[in-house]
């Protein structure tokens, strides 16, 4: 074989990734111009500073067939050769335009190590930034707010390290933002990243094309065989004629999935400038098994160890009725419920039947509820429903082996409101939820009426830095708790409340338990330092406590730190926390905003 055509199989193989196409009898002739047996073996070291040399160990051709069973010594300086051109390369898109890389090669016998050196330089940094908008959007009134928006969020900025990946990324979450609303096919128009090699500086230039406004058609469906079609209409929250929201899709989509029909769901328009006007909303679902059994188990530093069953048809007796049973057992709790959901009606909202019975222990107060309630529902949010309701309460309280039996027929509202920038991982905005009800004389050992209010405010407060706001008060008009079933008094302290306290370990005391009471007061303040983008630390000060009496509200405070990541399925919080009244600390881990 001659070098020419093996040169021309290795370029082949650094363009295809092919693996080298050379029969293992074929023999190859070395650089003296002798015969080299086949098959060696080697390993490949390299010196690079991070990130750049993980960069190179999974993208370096010379890597990649590291286990190739016929290599020899010739094709292996040839890879070893075309490693350098690629590491410098590597080097380019990480900001290093001034790199050199060297490759040697050391065989002993069969076996060589291969090793890559890269002196990457001084790195590119940004030199200036210009971002422009053109098209239909500059006559929007919002055209300046968006503009603001995009520079403020711009995440390549002046004085940082030029990436390739970073500045691929920049443009991307541009685009994003344009289309979020009205311009669904907003694009790039041009962009240019002008290096200067003597300045080691890079000058950015980005110019997005927004596009016509887009505004919503007909709702086209696919996939629906079990289930009627109309479900998608009776849950979507968009209207023909309602101008293109990228957060009403998304809304859309998790209705569909909250109904626990469809396995998958795509909500989409077509953003083709000719349906700009009219644009179709396509929903196209895969359909669920009607019946599933799911178990799994979990921790909670609020309630310890837990194992939990469910079962559930989505289709009961070929009705569209959705039966839900979950079978929970935690170490401080245990719980069966039962429920009946109605198909979606008009709007989104539905209908239920539940029947519950719990069993707690908790801060040497034992309570054995059973339940059963009739609700209307709607709101669609996962984990943010609002619904009113009608419930007969049977509870049985143990505290220093005295039992009180109490029953109530409780009418409840809830109310649920969230704005914020993002679903799962909100950074600003605001949630509240108020919670009004009350149990009437005769049908309940006391007559009561309850209201709940709690808010959580979301404000950055820089680019890395974001500030929480939380606050909750409760009040239960009654003349004593006594025959006020425990359900719907208060206590509080633990993971999502006032940290540095064990799980509703404030409250009244009542001998060695801690019970509920009638009033409710809980604040707090967080700062979260953003280190990367998906995880940071923070700092937080808890003040709160429930008693039985107005002026028995002494706050209970708690202080701590933590650590905070940014998962697909909603912020992860690990705290350390300090109680001042217990003088201890504890370590809080939770999931997500609870309501």
């Amino acid at each position: 074989m001659s070098l020419r055509v093996l040169r021309a199989c290795v370029a082949a193989l650094a363009v295809t990734g092919a693996a080298p196409a050379f029969a293992a009898d074929e023999a190859l002739p070395t650089v003296d111009g002798g015969s080299a047996p086949a098959g060696i073996t080697y390993r490949v070291e390299i010196e690079a500073p991070e990130p750049l040399k993980r960069v190179l160990a999974k993208g370096l051709d010379l890597v990649r067939w590291e286990g190739y069973a016929n290599m020899t010594p010739l094709l292996l300086g040839r890879l070893a050769a075309e490693a350098r051109v690629q590491a410098e390369q590597a080097a380019q898109t990480e900001g290093y335009f001034s790199a050199a890389a060297t490759s040697a090669v050391e065989q002993s016998g069969d076996s060589a190590v291969v090793r890559i050196r890269v002196e990457p330089g001084p790195p590119t940094v940004v030199k200036s930034v210009d971002l422009r908008i053109t098209g239909p959007v500059a006559g929007d009134a919002d055209y300046a707010a968006l503009l603001k928006r995009i520079r403020d969020d711009w995440s390549l900025r002046e004085g940082e390290r030029f990436t390739q990946a970073d500045w691929e990324a920049a443009k991307r979450r541009a685009v994003a933002q344009i289309s979020e609303k009205r311009f669904a096919s907003a694009s790039i128009a041009s962009s240019e990243a002008r290096i200067d090699p003597e300045t080691r500086s890079a000058a950015l230039f980005v110019e997005l094309a927004s596009g016509p406004p887009f505004r919503y058609g007909p709702i086209e469906t696919r996939g629906f065989s079990r289930y009627s079609p109309e479900i998608a209409e009776k849950v979507s929250p968009i209207k023909p004629g309602e101008a293109y929201d990228d957060d009403r899709l998304a809304l859309y989509q998790r209705r569909l999935l909250d109904t626990g029909y469809f396995a998958t769901v795509q909500v989409g328009i077509d953003p083709d400038v000719a349906s700009a006007n009219a644009a179709p909303v396509r929903v196209t679902v895969v359909e669920a098994r009607p019946r599933r059994v799911e178990a799994g188990v979990g921790y909670s530093t609020d309630t310890g160890y837990r194992a939990t069953a469910d079962y559930a048809d989505y289709d009961f007796l070929g009705t569209s009725w959705r039966w839900r049973n979950e079978l929970r057992y935690e170490q401080k709790i245990q719980s069966f419920a039962t429920t009946f959901d109605s198909p979606p009606l008009d709007g989104g909202a539905w209908n239920a039947i539940t029947a519950k019975a719990r069993r707690e222990d908790i801060q040497n107060q034992i309570v054995k509820q059973a339940a059963v309630g009739i609700s209307h529902n709607w709101g669609w949010e996962r984990q943010w429903p609002s619904f009113l309701s009608l419930s007969y309460h049977r509870e049985d309280s143990e505290v220093e082996d005295v039992t009180t039996r109490t029953r109530a027929l409780f009418l409840g509202y809830r109310l649920i409101h969230r704005s914020t920038d993002d679903f799962l991982n909100p950074r600003r905005g605001y949630l509240a939820a108020l919670e009004l009800g009350g149990a009437p004389p005769a049908v309940s050992t006391q007559a009561f009426l309850r209201g709940r209010l709690r808010m959580t405010g979301l404000v950055p407060v820089s680019r890395d830095g974001d500030l929480t706001l939380r606050a909750e008060i409760g009040v239960v008009a009654a003349s004593s708790t006594e025959g006020v079933p425990p359900t719907f008094l208060f206590r509080t302290g633990g993971d999502t409340t006032v940290r540095g306290y064990a799980f509703e370990s404030l409250g009244v005391k009542d001998g060695n338990a801690v019970v509920g009471g009638r009033y409710l007061a809980v604040a707090s303040i967080e700062y979260t330092h953003w280190i990367a983008e998906s995880w940071g630390l923070a700092a937080f000060v808890d003040a709160g406590n429930a008693a039985d009496t107005v002026s028995g509200l002494k706050p209970a405070y708690g202080v701590g730190v933590g650590a905070r990541a940014r998962t697909p399925i909603g912020p992860l919080r690990f705290d350390v926390a300090y109680g001042e009244e217990t003088n201890s600390f504890r370590i809080h881990f939770s999931f997500g905003y609870t309501f």
